[in-house]
């Protein structure tokens, strides 16, 4: 895309290899989903929707999608972004460029707690990269956003959260 795509507060932004829906950094009205008392399920919870993923993990039960010795292997595929780009289990590979700047704001309006910081870790502002072969792939991260910060490709999401919003220039 020309622009990147803002993931939506509320709802889902893609779907796991086993077909559960993936959801942004926050619940609920915008806080982050690390605030939330006893998150520990293989990344995910039971909501109103069912059951999704909001991070990825391997812990919390013996059934997650993967196991510890499935990603000493080397990154796995976790699922599809909305825009079609996959998203892999990063978690031990990459980390984030985006960081906490005020946590006060952490448990009730994540998208304002944390600033982008180009070149900070090691993905863009979506939370992805591209190979040495031309490929763009987000990677999963252990911290803000964990999974997108950001549609990189063409995306069209309405919903609950309402209609993503356009940001201008991937290199931001």
């Amino acid at each position: 895309a020309e622009s990147v795509t803002e993931v939506p507060a509320i709802g889902p932004i893609g779907v796991a290899v086993n077909g559960i829906p993936i959801y942004g950094a926050t619940e609920g009205a915008g806080g982050d989903v690390l605030a939330m008392p006893n998150f520990v399920e293989c990344g995910g919870h039971n909501g109103p929707g069912g059951y999704h993923f909001h991070t990825f993990s391997v812990i919390g039960s013996d059934s997650c999608l993967f196991t510890e010795s499935d990603l000493a292997a080397g990154p796995v595929l976790f699922g599809y972004a909305f825009d079609g780009y996959p998203i892999y289990a990063g978690n031990t590979l990459y980390t984030s460029s985006w960081y906490l700047d005020d946590p006060s704001l952490f448990a009730t309006d994540t998208f304002s707690a944390h600033v982008y910081s180009e070149g900070s870790g090691d993905l863009d502002r979506c939370n992805g990269r591209t190979d040495e072969a031309g490929n763009y792939a987000y990677y999963t991260t252990e911290g803000y956003p964990y999974t997108l910060g950001c549609f990189y490709g063409d995306v069209e999401i309405a919903g609950p959260g309402g209609p993503a919003r356009q940001r201008d220039a991937h290199s931001e």
